[in-house]
C-alpha cells in the first residue's frame, strides 16, 4: 500500500508541474502588441496622434520609436498605421489615423494565435488529466490482481 501512495504522489507532482507551466498574461503584452490591438480596436473611426500618445504616455525615445516603427514605411514594406482622414475643428487641422492593411493583418494574426495558444493549453490539461485517469486506473487494477 505504501508503494501505491508514493507512485501516487509521484503521478500528483508530475502533473501539477505540467498544468503549472507559465503562459504570459494579458497584462504582460508589451507596447507593440498593446498599440496593434489598441488601434485595431478603434479600426471604424481611426484616431489621432494625440489620441495614441495620451493612451500610452508616449514620450521622448518611446515616442520616435513609434514613429518609426508603426508610421513609417521603408523602400520593401508599408508603414502598419497610415494617415486615414483629416478634418477641421475650430480652425484647426486634425490628421486621423488607422491600420493598413499590413497593420490589419498583423493584428488579426496576432488574435488568431493567441486564441490558438489558449485552445492547445486547454487540450493538453485534458490530455493531461486523460493520462493521469489512465494511469491510475493501471494502478488500482494492478494493485487489485496483487493483493486479492
Amino acid at each position: 500500500m505504501a508503494f501505491l501512495q508514493k507512485v501516487l504522489s509521484y503521478i500528483k507532482v508530475f502533473f501539477k508541474s505540467l498544468l503549472s507551466r507559465r503562459t504570459p498574461s494579458k497584462g504582460e503584452e508589451n507596447l507593440y502588441i498593446k498599440i496593434l490591438l489598441w488601434a485595431y480596436g478603434k479600426s471604424q473611426d481611426g484616431f489621432t496622434r494625440r489620441e495614441m500618445t495620451e493612451e500610452f504616455g508616449l514620450e521622448g525615445n518611446i515616442d520616435s520609436w513609434v514613429q518609426k516603427i508603426f508610421f513609417s514605411g521603408t523602400n520593401s514594406s508599408r508603414p502598419i498605421i497610415g494617415h486615414f482622414k483629416s478634418t477641421e475643428k475650430n480652425g484647426e487641422n486634425i490628421d486621423y489615423f488607422m491600420l493598413t492593411d499590413k497593420g490589419m493583418s498583423t493584428a488579426i494574426d496576432y488574435i488568431e494565435l493567441k486564441e490558438a495558444r489558449e485552445s492547445s493549453q486547454k487540450a493538453i490539461k485534458i490530455a493531461t488529466w486523460s493520462f493521469g485517469v489512465a494511469i491510475t486506473v493501471g494502478i488500482f487494477q494492478i494493485g487489485i490482481q496483487i493483493f486479492c
